[in-house]
C-alpha cells in the first residue's frame, strides 16, 4: 500500500497556493495501476517546480509525487539533433 494525500498540493508539500495542471495522462505503472491510481498528473507549484503525482479518480487522492519535467516535443527534437544555435564556429583554415 502507498502513501496517500486528499489534494495533489498536499502530494507535493505546499503548503501556500494552489498547484497549477500541465497534463493529465494514464498512469503507465503497473503497482500504481493495481490500486487504483490509473491517472497521472504533470502540475507546476507555486515556485515553477514541475512535478509527476499519481491520481486514484475513484477515492480523489493522490500518491506518487517526485519532481519531474516533462519534455516537449521541440525540446526533445533539440535535444536528439542537438542545438545548433549554440554549436561552435568551425576554425577551418
Amino acid at each position: 500500500m502507498v502513501e496517500t494525500y486528499p489534494t495533489v498540493e498536499s502530494a507535493i508539500g505546499q503548503v501556500e497556493g494552489r498547484a497549477t495542471i500541465i497534463d493529465k495522462v494514464p498512469t503507465e505503472n503497473p503497482c500504481l495501476r493495481s490500486q487504483g491510481f490509473t491517472e497521472t498528473w504533470y502540475v507546476d507549484d507555486a515556485q515553477g517546480t514541475q512535478w509527476t503525482v499519481a491520481r486514484n479518480p475513484s477515492t480523489g487522492e493522490f500518491t506518487g509525487a517526485h519532481p519531474s519535467r516533462r519534455t516537449t516535443e521541440a525540446e526533445a527534437n533539440r535535444a536528439r539533433l542537438g542545438d545548433m544555435t549554440n554549436a561552435p564556429e568551425s576554425d577551418a583554415a
